[in-house]
């Protein structure tokens, strides 16, 4: 009896180097937790704001991307990509925005478009960064640069995310095909390629998460193992909500007939939102696991809590 007491001193007041670490207990406790928490914070509302933001910068950034496929001249390399697989009406659409893009104006639009989205698309991951602090009872003490950086390069990782996951996924097998023909590769190349990109895809969507959990709540994170499962909860639930929301779409949603050319806009902001929901519920996770950590390294539960390090302190 004595060296099982024992034992389990020894255990308490030592903050465990990973949350697998943690007994079930303490996973369960935060798993609940979590949701007590989202709904606390007013993740929901967060969501919508994250949302908006987000949408005023999908203008620039459509601009930015026009003005890039001009400057580049690659509205021919793009036209090749999707002919194997986009409909028709695709095609005539870049085609005619080759046509309006041909007067000079790219580079107008490449340099405004940039700028443009850039600082639109950092207010919106602010405000990502804002629902984390949040989550992690955190105020932002970081200057203005210092935070509008981690923002931009977040958003540079959401660009490079994006464009990645689009191409594993949208143009994928057209891209593995391709690559077979070019390297002279049989048919054993084709099935495995079929196979790994999709996880392949859902690894750069964990990764993103990962850096997003990591770089944007203003306190020193212990390493990486303790947003890992918040990153594996977030990216599972951000595939389940988009999928989902894609068949509610394409099987029950009549958005065309409703709400007419607003369609695409209000089907762009539905997806945002959710997609904000699964960020903010894999930090809220994270968020409570650190908490039942702090918590065994302060003696237990009825011993108070040990408050993150804020950076820079």
């Amino acid at each position: 009896m004595s060296t099982a007491t024992e034992h389990h001193r020894a255990r308490v007041g030592r903050t465990p180097s990973s949350p697998g670490r943690l007994r079930l207990g303490e996973w369960i406790a935060a798993l609940k937790g979590s949701f007590s928490a989202f709904m606390r914070d007013d993740c929901m509302g967060l969501s919508q704001q994250i949302a908006y933001s987000s949408l005023l910068a999908f203008f620039p950034a459509v601009a930015f991307l026009i003005g890039a496929l001009g400057v580049f001249n690659l509205f021919d390399n793009v036209k090749q990509l999707l002919d194997p697989i986009a409909p028709e009406g695709v095609i005539t659409f870049i085609t005619n925005l080759q046509s309006d893009s041909s007067g000079g104006t790219s580079g107008v639009a490449f340099v405004i478009g940039f700028f443009g989205a850039v600082w639109a698309a950092s207010g919106a991951m602010g405000t990502i960064m804002k629902a984390v602090n949040r989550a992690y009872e955190l105020q932002e003490t970081r200057p203005f640069w210092k935070s509008r950086i981690v923002a931009i390069v977040l958003v540079v990782a959401t660009g490079l995310t994006t464009a990645g996951v689009f191409l594993l996924i949208v143009v994928g097998g057209s891209l593995g095909d391709a690559i077979a023909k070019k390297a002279g590769l049989g048919g054993v190349f084709h099935w495995t390629w079929a196979i790994l990109r999709w996880p392949i895809a859902f690894c750069a969507i964990l990764l993103f998460f990962a850096l997003v959990y990591y770089l944007a709540p203003n306190m020193r994170q212990r390493n990486w193992k303790w947003v890992t499962p918040g990153s594996i909860l977030g990216g599972a639930l951000w595939l389940v909500l988009s999928g989902l929301f894609a068949l509610y779409v394409t099987f029950a949603g009549n958005y065309t007939k409703t709400y007419g050319t607003l369609a695409s806009g209000i089907i762009l902001l539905l997806w945002l939102n959710y997609s904000a929901f699964a960020v903010l519920y894999g930090a809220e996770l994270n968020s409570e696991l650190e908490r039942q950590a702090d918590i065994r390294a302060a003696g237990g539960e009825h011993a108070g809590l040990v408050k993150p390090v804020r950076r820079g302190s």
